[in-house]
């Protein structure tokens, strides 16, 4: 399990392409540069990976 901000697009590009799964959102967990930001919660398990 890993989590990445919303904005970090090639990380959420590249844990995708690793076969991790969206699995939530925590809605404004983030604050960076005076701006509050999701982070997702993704998930790969052992079967898939």
């Amino acid at each position: 399990m890993l989590t990445v901000s919303e904005p970090n697009i090639g990380g959420v590009k590249a844990h995708t392409k690793a076969d991790f799964k969206l699995e939530g959102r925590l809605r404004e967990a983030c604050l960076r540069h005076g701006q509050f930001h999701d982070k997702l919660i993704m998930s790969v398990l052992k079967a898939e990976w």
